[in-house]
């Protein structure tokens, strides 16, 4: 099993905090929201055996990581992937890489493609919803979009939010407690430096997994007319606003699908 796919999609940072936050109780609140593919209960046991295992990938000097712990984070990554395909009986390689391209990747390779289109249909939804103008000009698919929107986006979003102010209030396990301090993860809207608050780290992929149960009836429901009217307004509007890389070629609905 290769795994040299290991920080293509994600650096040394957003896996350690990624392993520190699936070790948690407190992912219970909103791991369904991230579309985890695997047990959340059997991978926060994997993750958390796989951490006490390297402790040197915590390692710090001052407040910032220490040299020494980038190594041992690649070396808990594979670990936490073996423990997997032992301990389930699964091969963990392409289905944990899909989850992490698909969620967790940010504005690297597709997660641009996802962003833009996520840009966009915000756009389009807002519009829709308030106004009732349909700015892609779907005619009579333009209801059954907008319920999918509304059910499989906008609905789960709001959902999600509940839960994650839920997890706010809850009282940390002893693990918790620790492990957040160590990943430095808290719920302060405005961190120190070297911190992340963990509802931002968790909302763009839940957005993103979110997004991407509503394009999966999108392909459903619009046809290749449709969804070339729609690649034609998306591309032309992320050129204007520079919200997508110039040099890259934007893809058409059907060409982008979730892994």
């Amino acid at each position: 099993m290769s795994l040299n796919w290991l920080f293509e999609d994600l650096d040394a940072f957003r896996w350690q905090r990624l392993f520190s936050l699936l070790s948690t109780d407190l992912f219970e609140f909103f791991g369904t929201y991230l579309g985890i593919p695997i047990p959340s209960d059997k991978l926060r046991a994997i993750t958390r055996q796989s951490i006490e295992a390297h402790p040197s990938a915590y390692r710090r000097t001052g407040e910032f990581l220490a040299a020494e712990a980038f190594p041992e984070i690649l070396e808990m990554v594979k670990d936490g992937l073996r423990r997997v395909s032992t301990e389930l009986g699964e091969a963990p390689e392409g289905m944990v890489r899909g989850w992490v391209s698909n969620v967790w990747s940010g504005l690297n390779g597709a997660g641009f493609d996802w962003f833009g289109y996520q840009v966009v249909f915000s756009r389009w939804g807002g519009k829709i919803r308030h106004s009732g103008v349909d700015i892609f000009g779907l005619g009579p698919s333009k209801a059954p979009l907008r319920d999918a929107f509304i059910q499989y986006y906008i609905e789960p979003i709001d959902r999600f939010n509940d839960q994650v102010e839920q997890a706010r209030r809850a009282v940390l396990s002893p693990w918790d407690s620790q492990i957040l301090q160590m990943a430095r993860l808290t719920w302060d809207d405005e961190p120190p430096e070297s911190w992340t608050d963990l509802s931002t780290f968790v909302d763009e992929p839940a957005r993103r997994n979110c997004f991407q149960q509503f394009w999966l009836k999108l392909v459903e429901i619009l046809d290749m007319e449709q969804q070339a009217r729609i690649h034609a307004s998306a591309d032309e509007f992320l050129r204007e606003t520079g919200n997508y890389p110039a040099t890259r070629r934007f893809p058409l609905p059907s060409e982008l699908r979730p892994r």
